[in-house]
């Protein structure tokens, strides 16, 4: 495994790293990324947490450190995890423990494997252990670790994942899993160990649902998303609420299954490179464009997904060519938050990279929903049905062309004072992002 040594500050840090646990991002018309507090520029679409500048950005190549699986009992008394443990890594090539582990101990650039494990009883120890750990979890993924978070629980209600907004929804209970139609090239679904099939049943297979937060179905399940995967930073992370294999059928499927998930990480990333700096520009109410930068290696095409954020689980998917570079979605929703991701489809078409998520972005207000009121007007005029996400230039115009008067905007309404303007008819102009509209007004 490539190391790159960035000393103590990990173990130092750790416990109070200053990464926000949850960012959500905006975007400008021309591409840029603006978190709620703080404008920074977003040339790559991996950085999807709120830098405070207090820390370096730690580089880290997982692949041959060490391996954790933390839970504090094994759930519901078997040893179905630690057998398929054994299967993708060996006997002895892993190292069990518990949430009472020092965090330190195990999220440091020696460690590249680490599953939480929160099924049956162990969900409130996890509960505590997220709540109290995740800022530091999230930068040593984003480092490069790669980690397991899977949960179904016997107690408790929703956990709190992290990473943007994930969350464990309990109780949502599903009898059966079926894997994702667009994810059947995922390694996971194709070795090292098969047969693995394409569909399971358990009573029952998940506890838990995935819902928000940025990362891509896997397998679904009758409550909802069983497991996704999300590319954070330079590492990767699955998360899952499923119950363990030996409650599932048919078999060997099911075991196969979950081996091959434990073995994935521990390659994570595909050998087909991913494309880079995601990024969004021209956003207008029921359209924006996508963009990326193509990889340097040969690849056969990407494919998009989007969604509407916190929207449920389905995903609008588009195809391009390998020398296309954007996309443009033109069924969007007005004044609508989105999130997308991506990646590349190599070889026989079937291989893909890792997925890739874009910045979120919202969508300009659509013109019917803008009004200018009252009409005629006197003193104070209200313009309202504005982007809450981008700035608004408002311009007042007379009949000769002349600009009188201007305005720049953020918020859903705007109040302003006219009463300088003489009696007449005047043109108001409205522009949000590329989109241009104007309203007629007339100052008593």
């Amino acid at each position: 495994m490539k190391k790159i040594i960035y000393g103590a500050i990990l173990f130092l840090l750790f416990p109070v790293l200053s990464f926000s646990q949850k960012a959500t991002w905006q975007v400008t018309s021309d591409g840029r990324s603006i978190f709620t507090d703080k404008e920074i520029s977003h040339p790559d679409s991996h950085a999807t947490q709120k830098n405070t500048g207090n820390n370096e950005m730690i580089s880290h190549y997982p692949g041959s450190g060490k391996i954790y699986y933390i839970r504090n009992s094994e759930p519901w008394g078997q040893n179905s995890n630690l057998q398929l443990l054994d299967q993708a890594y060996g006997p002895g090539n892993y190292t069990a423990s518990d949430y009472y582990v020092a965090p330190a101990t195990v999220f440091n650039e020696s460690t590249s494997i680490v599953i939480l494990e929160g099924s049956d009883y162990n969900a409130s120890a996890l509960t505590v252990f997220l709540k109290h750990y995740i800022t530091g979890i999230e930068e040593w993924v984003n480092a490069g670790g790669h980690l397991f978070l899977n949960a179904a629980p016997n107690q408790g209600s929703n956990i709190d994942f992290g990473f943007g907004g994930t969350v464990l929804q309990y109780t949502a209970f599903s009898s059966t899993g079926t894997m994702e139609a667009r994810a059947a090239g995922h390694p996971i679904f194709n070795g090292p160990f098969g047969p693995v099939g394409t569909s399971w049943s358990g009573n029952y297979f998940s506890h838990g649902a995935i819902a928000g937060g940025p990362s891509i179905p896997l397998i679904m399940g009758t409550a909802g998303t069983i497991l996704s995967e999300l590319h954070w930073g330079s590492g990767i992370v699955l998360f899952g609420g499923m119950t363990t294999a030996n409650f599932h059928l048919p078999q060997p499927d099911a075991n196969n299954l979950r081996a091959n998930i434990f073995a994935y990480l521990d390659s994570g990333l595909v050998s087909c490179a991913p494309p880079s700096h995601l990024r969004v520009r021209n956003v207008e109410a029921t359209g924006a464009k996508l963009t990326w930068d193509l990889p340097e290696e040969s690849v056969k095409g990407f494919q998009i997904l989007y969604k509407v954020q916190n929207g449920g689980n389905t995903w609008e998917y588009a195809r391009v060519d390998a020398d296309v570079n954007h996309v443009i979605p033109s069924n969007l929703t007005p004044n609508t938050t989105y999130q997308w991701a991506m990646r590349s489809i190599c070889g026989n078409n079937v291989s893909k990279s890792v997925i890739v998520p874009g910045p979120v972005f919202t969508t300009a207000p659509a013109a019917d929903n803008i009004k200018v009121f009252p009409n005629p007007v006197k003193d104070l005029m209200e313009v309202d049905g504005l982007s809450v996400t981008q700035s608004t230039k408002l311009t007042i115009i007379d009949f000769k062309g002349n600009i009188l008067l201007m305005a720049t905007v953020t918020g859903k309404t705007y109040n302003w004072n006219v009463s300088s303007l003489k009696q007449g008819n005047y043109l108001l102009k409205i522009e949000t992002g590329n989109m241009a509209i104007s309203r007629w007004f007339v100052k008593e």
